[in-house]
């Protein structure tokens, strides 16, 4: 009997131990506030809430193998960078054409290039090395569809598929100015300080006195701005000529996203285990977005907001927990 007891304890303790890990994964996450407030919003008084994800400003970029504190700002004469989102994959063949065209453009002006990998989840259920939960969740948040290869501009309109996907089309997307030149600029910039062991800390500087200039250019009067500052942690260049696409050395690497808020501090980070080298790059990236209340017409039916309460498990999580599992059914059946 005390056996058996000690049999199910230590399942119990296993199995809150798997789900403690794989919500560790995104423990450093500050929660996306508005988005939230706005999903959890019911439909009394025959209201609903819509978000609406707005334009990508920042970009602004740091190598975290730094050892001491640098400044980085915009001051309002040169502008920010730039930012495009390449949805990619090691076994996507268009893709290499589409990366080939946005680093034409890149040549040519200031670009911050972030490239997310496929993860594990979607139709296919296809696997990449450098995929991650969190950067799926971003891009399918951001913009709902996840295909390859699919380029961002600024968080503008999705461009998809090799034949879109041109110079030319990214040349006049990046040419199109978010803040005109003749508005006041805000400031936005951070410091990074290197602690060693893959820890550091990032101060960030939010000036958000002059932003409503820029809501105001797209947002209707009756929704609320929300800015939102994330952290994006890139490996520069990683080497895996096991992919089926014919590339070796794949470039700007998401490997992990973290939120920030909507306002200026301070948070110590703990960075993601590198590939192979030490070229690890932290970017500053801010989203202008905004949430409103609809009406709803008496005749229609709300849509169903889908919110997933349990956590994403890892693979090697899920075969762990299935062992243990496995093992204890072994133990009890001896104890019978």
């Amino acid at each position: 009997m005390r056996n058996r007891i000690s049999c199910i304890f230590l399942v119990g303790i296993l199995t809150l131990s798997c789900f403690n890990f794989v919500s560790a994964e995104g423990s450093q996450n500050t929660q996306y506030e508005d988005f939230n407030k706005c999903s959890s919003y019911s439909d009394e008084d025959n209201k609903l809430c819509d978000f609406y994800d707005g334009p990508l400003l920042g970009g602004l970029n740091l190598a975290a193998n730094n050892n001491s504190s640098t400044y980085l700002d915009h001051d309002g004469d040169e502008g920010f960078p730039v930012i495009a989102e390449d949805y990619t994959a090691t076994w996507c063949e268009n893709c290499v054409e589409v990366e080939e065209a946005l680093e034409q453009v890149a040549s040519e002006m200031s670009m911050t290039q972030l490239h997310f990998h496929k993860c594990c989840f979607g139709e296919g259920e296809y696997e990449d090395p450098f995929g991650t939960i969190v950067g799926d969740q971003w891009w399918d948040r951001r913009n709902g569809k996840i295909l390859q290869p699919m380029v961002v501009i600024n968080g503008g309109e999705p461009v998809i598929g090799s034949i879109a996907g041109t110079y030319e089309n990214f040349k006049t997307l990046a040419e199109d100015k978010i803040m005109p030149d003749s508005a006041d600029k805000p400031t936005f910039g951070f410091t990074w300080e290197n602690f060693g062991n893959s820890t550091g800390k990032i101060n960030w500087v939010l000036d958000d006195s002059v932003w409503g200039y820029y809501f105001s250019n797209f947002l209707p009067q009756t929704y609320t701005p929300s800015l939102f500052a994330s952290l994006f942690i890139i490996e520069d260049s990683v080497y895996f000529p096991e992919g089926s696409n014919g590339l070796e050395n794949y470039h700007y690497v998401v490997r992990d996203i973290i939120g920030l808020g909507n306002s200026s501090g301070e948070k110590e980070i703990t960075l993601p285990e590198i590939y192979d080298g030490d070229d690890l790059t932290l970017v500053l990236v801010l989203e202008l977005n905004g949430w409103g209340l609809l009406k709803v017409e008496d005749n229609a039916s709300p849509p169903t907001i889908e919110e997933n309460t349990l956590p994403h498990i890892s693979v090697s999580m899920t075969l762990l927990c299935l062992m243990c599992a496995a093992y204890s059914k072994n133990r009890f059946r001896k104890l019978d």
